[in-house]
C-alpha cells in the first residue's frame, strides 16, 4: 500500500498527491484526464554543482550534460528512444544550471514507459569507448552554441553579473572540459548525484500509481548509504561583478542584454515563495509588453521586435534578465535608466500593477492545462523544497508596497549590469 498524501488548492480547483517510495524518490502526481500522460524524472544535478569535489578531485565541467547524453546507452547496445518508440511514446532529456531531467510522453502503456526511463536511467554504461565517441558529439554542440549571437549575449550578461557563482559557465563545458571525461569520472558524478533521494518523479496525466510503485519496486535501487552531501555554494558578492559588457559577433542588428542581480534570501519554503511571487510581479511590471518602458521602446522605434525577459530563482543564483535586438542601445540603456528612476521615486502605478498580477495569475492557470507544463511545474517546486505551497493564493495576497519596496532592494546601480553585442567594426572604424 502506498502512503499517499493529497494537497488541494481550491483557489484554481487542483488536487496534488505525493508518496515517498522506499528508496527514498519522491513522487508527485497530478490526475488529469487528457489525451496523453507526461512524466518527468528530475534529479538534483545541474551544472552549478560541478564545482564540488567528488573523491577529491572537482568535476570536469559539463559533466551534468555529458551525463545526460550517456544516460539513455544500455549495455544491451538497443538504443532507448527505440523502445520507447515500440510503445508509441517521445522521449527527451535536458540539462539546466541547477537540474537534469528526463522525461516522456505517452497515451497509452504509461506504466511500461516508466519502466523503460527508469530502467536507462538506473543502468548507467560508460566505458572508455563510448564516452570518446560522445566526446565529438558535444563539443560540435558547444561549437553550435558558441556560433549563436543569441547564447552569446546570454552568456557574456551572466559572466558580467556574476564572480564567483558558476551560472555563468556554460552548461556544455568547453572543449578543453569535455575532452577531459572519463567513463571513471562519469561513474564518480553519477554515484555521487543519482541516488532516489535525490530525485524526484512528477506525473501528470492517467496511470495507476499502484503499477506505479509496484515498477520502482522493481527498479530502483535499495536505499542509499549515507545522507546527502549538502551544497554549499560560493559567496557572491551583491553587487554586479562588471556593470557594462560589450561583445561583438557577425550581426546585423546590434543586440542588448539587461540583467539585475537578486541577493540570496534564506527563509521558509512559504516565504521564499511569496518573495518570488512579488518578484514576478515586479518582472512583469518593468520588462513585459505591458510595461511602459518597453511601450517607449516601440514608440520610439529603437527595438525592432519584441523584447524578452526571464527571471530565475534557484538556491545558488537568481536574477532578472532582459534582451532585445535595438537600433540604438544608448538610447535603450538611456530610456531604461530613466524609468529605474521613476519607479524609485513614485514606484510602480496601481493599474499596472493589477494587470500584471492578473496577466501572472492567468499563465499560472493556463500551466494546468499542459500535463507538461503542470509536472515540470511541481518537479521544480520539489527540488527547490517549495513544493505543495498554494502559489495562486499567495500571488493574489502579494501587495502593490511589497513590489515596490522589493524595486528599490534591486534596482540599484550596482546589480545592474548592462551589456551590448555589437556588429563586427568596420576596417574604417578600425583606422579611427
Amino acid at each position: 500500500m502506498i502512503d499517499l498524501q493529497k494537497k488541494t488548492f481550491p483557489a484554481i480547483d487542483e488536487e496534488l498527491f505525493t508518496f515517498t517510495h522506499k528508496s527514498g524518490l519522491r513522487v508527485y502526481y497530478v490526475n488529469k484526464d487528457f489525451r496523453n500522460t507526461y512524466a518527468v524524472l528530475g534529479v538534483n544535478f545541474g551544472s552549478v554543482d560541478e564545482q564540488f569535489e567528488v573523491k577529491g578531485a572537482p568535476l570536469p565541467c559539463g559533466i551534468a550534460h555529458f551525463l545526460e547524453h550517456k544516460m539513455f546507452e544500455n549495455p544491451d547496445g538497443e538504443d532507448t528512444f527505440l523502445k520507447f518508440s515500440r510503445l508509441s511514446a517521445n522521449a527527451n532529456a535536458y540539462t539546466s544550471h541547477e537540474r537534469t531531467c528526463y522525461l516522456f510522453s505517452a497515451s497509452e502503456q504509461v506504466e511500461e514507459g516508466l519502466g523503460v526511463l527508469l530502467e536507462s536511467v538506473f543502468t548507467p554504461y560508460f566505458t572508455e569507448e563510448n564516452v570518446n565517441k560522445e566526446k565529438g558529439i558535444v563539443i560540435e554542440e558547444i561549437n553550435m552554441y558558441m556560433d549563436d549571437p543569441g547564447d552569446a549575449l546570454y552568456r557574456a550578461l551572466l559572466r558580467g553579473l556574476y564572480e564567483q557563482c558558476p551560472v555563468k559557465d556554460n552548461i556544455c563545458g568547453t572543449a578543453g572540459s569535455v575532452k577531459k571525461m572519463s567513463a571513471e569520472r562519469l561513474y564518480d558524478a553519477y554515484e555521487r548525484y543519482y541516488r532516489p533521494d535525490n530525485m524526484v518523479l512528477s506525473i501528470c496525466g492517467k496511470c495507476d500509481l499502484e503499477a506505479v510503485n509496484a515498477t520502482l519496486d522493481r527498479l530502483l535501487p535499495s536505499p542509499p548509504k549515507g545522507a546527502l552531501q549538502e551544497k554549499v555554494y560560493p559567496k557572491e558578492p551583491a553587487h554586479c561583478h562588471r556593470r557594462s559588457v560589450r561583445i561583438y559577433r557577425d550581426v546585423s542588428t546590434p543586440m542588448v542584454g539587461i540583467g539585475v542581480k537578486v541577493p540570496h534570501f534564506e527563509g521558509e519554503a512559504e516565504e521564499r515563495i511569496r518573495r518570488f511571487a512579488a518578484m514576478c510581479v515586479l518582472s512583469q511590471a518593468l520588462f513585459s509588453p505591458a510595461a511602459s518602458f518597453v511601450g517607449a521602446l516601440k514608440e520610439e522605434n529603437v527595438v525592432p521586435d519584441e523584447p524578452s525577459f526571464e527571471l530565475s530563482d534557484r538556491a545558488g543564483f537568481a536574477h532578472l534578465l532582459f534582451f532585445a535586438d535595438s537600433y540604438e542601445p544608448r538610447r535603450l540603456f538611456a530610456l531604461f535608466d530613466r524609468k529605474v528612476k521613476e519607479i524609485l521615486e513614485r514606484g510602480f502605478e496601481e493599474e499596472l500593477f493589477l494587470r500584471c498580477k492578473r496577466v501572472l495569475y492567468a499563465e499560472h492557470l493556463e500551466d494546468f492545462n499542459s500535463t507538461e507544463e503542470c509536472a515540470t511545474l511541481y518537479l521544480g517546486d520539489a527540488l527547490e523544497g517549495c513544493a505543495g505551497i498554494d502559489y495562486a493564493r499567495i500571488l493574489s495576497e502579494v501587495t502593490l508596497e511589497q513590489v515596490n519596496e522589493l524595486a528599490k532592494e534591486l534596482l540599484k546601480k550596482e546589480r545592474i549590469c548592462k551589456c551590448r553585442l555589437l556588429p563586427y567594426p568596420s576596417k574604417k572604424e578600425n583606422e579611427q
